[in-house]
C-alpha cells in the first residue's frame, strides 16, 4: 500500500514467517491489518516494517487480533514498540483470551489501547 486512497481495498503482505498480514483500507486514512497466525520472533521485522510503512501513510490503524493463535513475548513487544511509535493512532482489537495474557505481561495495554471486539465502523464490508 504506498498510498490510501478514498474507497476500501484490501491486500496481503507476503511474509516468509509464522504470521500473515492481511490490509484493508478502509478509506479517510483508517487501515485495519488483520494478523493470522503465529505472531513470533521470525514475525517481528516484517511486522515492524509493514507498521512503520503503514503508520507512515495513514491517519489511524487497527490491528485486528481475531485470527492470531499464537503470540510469544517478542511479538507482544513488537505491537508495544508500535504503540509506543504511534501514540494514539494505533489501537489492537479483537484480542482472545489464549493471547491476552501474552500482551499483558509486555504491557500491550500501557502503550496502546486493547478493545476487545471490533467496533462495527472499522469492519471492511467489502473485503473478499
Amino acid at each position: 500500500m504506498s498510498a490510501l486512497t478514498s474507497s476500501p481495498t484490501t491486500s496481503t503482505v507476503p511474509t516468509a514467517s509464522a504470521v500473515r498480514c492481511t490490509c484493508h483500507d478502509l478509506g479517510t486514512g483508517v487501515v485495519r491489518v488483520a494478523l493470522s497466525g503465529e505472531l513470533d520472533p521470525s514475525s517481528v521485522p516484517e511486522l515492524d516494517r509493514l507498521l512503520d510503512r503503514l503508520l507512515d501513510n495513514a491517519t489511524f490503524v487497527v490491528v485486528d487480533l481475531d485470527e492470531l493463535s499464537f503470540v510469544d513475548p517478542a511479538g507482544a513487544a513488537a505491537l508495544c514498540a508500535a504503540g509506543q511509535r504511534a501514540g494514539s493512532r494505533i489501537v489492537a482489537v479483537n484480542v482472545h483470551p489464549h493471547v491476552r495474557p501474552t500482551l499483558m505481561t509486555v504491557g500491550v495495554h500501557r502503550a496502546l489501547k486493547v478493545i476487545d471486539t471490533t467496533p462495527a465502523v472499522l469492519v471492511d464490508d467489502h473485503a473478499a
